[in-house]
């Protein structure tokens, strides 16, 4: 594999983690402006998740086969590598929220704001959405970074 096509493969690793991220990140946001049942509206956003989580997958394998194959570096690699670091955390997030969700019969809102599955789910719900936002960041930062 040339040089080029190396270096292609990993930015398209990193416009997979930036672009799916606004992606969702924007539709999310719509499915909860719109939706009249906020359940209706978790698992239409759980579904988007998931096509999102599958793109970062696709990424995960892309950058460092890129690296493998032709063996650069460079920070817009590096960004990628911690992309591939956060996609693993995450899959965990994403897991361990709807773990807790299910715990809680499916809806959140049901349960009082003291409740510790509430609290439980809030605090890994907001880790998922942070590591959204990084690896929209570093991904953003990479591409910028591969000119």
């Amino acid at each position: 594999m040339s040089p080029q096509i190396a270096l292609a493969l990993r930015n398209l690793g990193l416009a997979l983690w930036f672009g799916g991220g606004v992606a969702t990140l924007l539709a999310t946001s719509a499915v909860f402006r719109k939706a009249t049942d906020r359940k209706l509206a978790g698992d239409l956003a759980g579904e988007i998740l998931g096509g999102t989580q599958f793109l970062h997958s696709i990424a995960f394998i892309m950058v460092p086969m890129a690296i493998v194959v032709d063996g650069g570096g460079g920070r817009a690699t590096i960004a990628g590598f911690v992309c591939m670091l956060l996609q693993g955390v995450a899959v965990m997030a994403s897991v361990l929220t709807r773990r807790a969700r299910k715990k809680a019969g499916g809806s959140i809102d049901s349960l009082p704001p003291d409740d510790p599955r509430r609290r439980r789910f809030a605090a890994l719900h907001g880790l998922a959405m942070l590591v959204l936002l990084l690896q929209v960041a570093v991904a953003g930062v990479g591409l910028a970074l591969a000119g």
